[in-house]
């Protein structure tokens, strides 16, 4: 009869916090989950709660785990007290954005509108797309579809329509290069080059970045809101702009 209850329990040191690092421990396991593990690190005080005091489990903080006889095992750093935490660059746009109040939007769920093309000569150019991703549906800020074409390498074309009234909001800037867009249908924020698109690289060294990714410290991020006045007119006011790199990398 196979034992139910675990031998110890093997955690590695001052991972629970970071995801990423997690995520690689779990996918470690699993990508070897035939392969006989050798596990070093430090006996912790034994846990009599989990299973009840009749079946205490040994705690172990793992510091390496290693395929047995591989040669290749994954560590684990551990921190000592005197180590310091790296210092966050400044992103002046997370101070901008805690203090911008975005009103809350309601979800169009009729059919969408006709897409409004008069007067419109450039948006008419791209007549069928537009009208096949607005008939869709809305994706962004309530009752509004953004929709986008490619334009060339890097280069990104896009309309923001109001499908209850088939109207294009008029923008400044309808063709951008570099910049990739960022909505939800529950907000009427617009980010171009998100920060949660460069989450791997989160607490690197600006030249560890510049080392493998040169071309990104010359690209930017910004942030607008989709405003709706009660006159009916909609505009997109931009809240921020700033390198793509702030609040991404250390000191």
């Amino acid at each position: 009869m196979t034992n139910q209850y675990s031998w110890f329990f093997a955690i590695p040191v001052d991972v629970p916090d970071d995801l990423t690092v997690t995520n690689k421990w779990v996918k470690y396991l699993q990508n070897n989950s035939d392969s006989v593990f050798k596990i070093s690190g430090m006996k912790g005080k034994a846990d009599c709660d989990y299973w009840g005091k009749d079946h205490c489990v040994e705690n172990i903080s793992v510091e390496a785990i290693e395929v047995l006889d591989s040669g290749k095992p994954m560590r684990f750093s551990k921190k000592q007290k005197n180590d310091q935490e790296p210092i966050m660059s400044r992103s002046v746009c997370d101070d901008v954005l805690k203090s911008t109040i975005l009103e809350p939007v309601t979800i169009f769920e009729g059919k969408p509108a006709k897409v409004n093309f008069t007067n419109d000569s450039w948006l008419y150019q791209f007549r069928t797309t537009v009208s096949e991703q607005v008939a869709e549906g809305p994706n962004f800020a309530g009752h509004f579809t953004f929709v986008r074409w490619g334009c060339g390498t890097d280069c990104l074309a896009y309309a923001i329509i109001d499908t209850v009234t088939g109207n294009r909001v008029l923008m400044n800037d309808l063709v951008v290069e570099n910049l990739q867009p960022s909505f939800d249908i529950d907000s009427r924020l617009l980010v171009f080059n998100s920060k949660d698109a460069l989450v791997d690289l989160k607490g690197m060294k600006l030249n560890e970045i510049e080392a493998t990714y040169n071309f990104l410290s010359e690209q930017g991020r910004e942030y607008y809101e989709l405003v709706e006045e009660k006159d009916g007119s909609v505009w997109m006011h931009k809240l921020c702009t700033e390198n793509i790199l702030d609040g991404i990398y250390s000191y």
